[in-house]
């Protein structure tokens, strides 16, 4: 009925909590967890309109590479000839808790041959 609704949650982890140190600096395990949540629905029009919400967490501050954050993302998709070609946008507000937050524009374009 134009509603979609999906979840994912990943878990990553090491036995080792080592640091290595290279050349090229220290090396981190990305090791922690994520969550995301979102929602669409799509329009009679053919016009989808989405949200979504994503949360990642480190394990350890000082033994995972993870950035800790929390995104928003506001998103419109346009289907055309029968779902074969789409267009689609989305906003994005990255919340990092190390304080350098960002916003993502993104514009793809889809085609199914």
């Amino acid at each position: 009925r134009g509603l979609s609704i999906q979840t994912e949650y990943a878990h990553k982890q090491s036995r080792d909590r080592i640091i290595v140190r290279s050349e090229q600096g220290n090396l981190r395990y990305a090791t922690g967890n994520g969550l995301v949540l979102q929602s669409g629905y799509l329009l009679p029009t053919n016009l989808e309109l989405g949200l979504r919400y994503t949360r990642i967490r480190s394990d350890s501050e000082m033994y995972s590479s993870i950035r800790e954050s929390n995104e928003y993302t506001v998103g419109v998709s346009r289907y055309f000839k029968d779902h074969n070609l789409k267009v689609q946008s989305d906003l994005s507000y990255r919340d990092r808790l190390s304080g350098d937050d960002f916003i993502i524009f993104r514009l793809q374009l889809e085609l199914a041959i």
